[in-house]
């Protein structure tokens, strides 16, 4: 590891350097403090020595302290989530996914409070509404409707399935459908205009050649 020589102690960067001086040498002007004795204090002070330099200090990990810590969440935690996608079609309590885990309730819940910022049967809950928008999307004019592909993703509410909805897609489930009917309409139609279109080009043509040939 390599460091500027220049010692900064200016703001901000090497701000916290003469407070975290005039700390110690007060501590070590009075050696017989008990506090002075402990190993967990002296193991304490040399990690903020440590930690202080490395973030004041110029050096060549500088740009890598300055980013963002990434969490990484637990094993269970990830084991979890690719169930929960493989098996969103299946009833999920979070006993299911605890014994899956092979941890205790409160532990999962735990993880996912932690590293995902969210609780478990809530991760279960916005995989469905995204199948159920997905399958939305999908949906020819007349198959389905929002009620039935509610109730086949677990949503037995649909006010509930229409307001959690909303919040993830900003959109109700109803407005999803209607969009892909249009959007499925307006397809066949055009698609029904290219041989008129192509028929009138054709007599179009056969008018002027004719006029030609006249």
């Amino acid at each position: 590891m390599q460091f500027k020589l220049d010692l900064n102690m200016t703001p901000p960067g090497g701000g916290a350097w003469p407070a975290l001086v005039a700390y110690l040498l007060a501590m070590f002007d009075n050696p017989g403090q008990p506090q002075m004795s402990s190993p967990l204090l002296r193991a304490s002070m040399e990690h903020l020595v440590v930690t202080t330099l490395l973030h004041s200090q110029p050096n060549n990990y500088s740009e890598e302290l300055r980013q963002p810590m990434a969490s990484i969440a637990p094993g269970h935690v990830k084991r979890v989530e690719e169930y929960i996608k493989a098996h969103a079609h299946e009833p999920l309590t979070i006993s299911d996914l605890a014994a899956f885990a092979g941890v205790s309730a409160s532990a999962l819940y735990t993880g996912f409070r932690d590293f995902r910022n969210t609780s478990p049967i809530a991760y279960v809950r916005n995989e469905r509404l995204q199948l159920a928008h997905d399958e939305l999307l999908r949906t020819p004019p007349g198959k389905n409707t929002v009620a039935e592909i509610a109730s086949r993703w677990g949503f037995s509410h649909l006010s509930h399935f229409a307001t959690h909805y909303k919040k993830k897609f900003g959109e109700l489930p109803s407005d999803t459908l209607r969009k892909q009917f249009e959007c499925c309409l307006s397809d066949e139609t055009h698609s029904r205009a290219k041989p008129r279109e192509h028929m009138t080009d054709h007599l179009w043509i056969s008018q002027y050649w004719g006029d030609q040939g006249g």
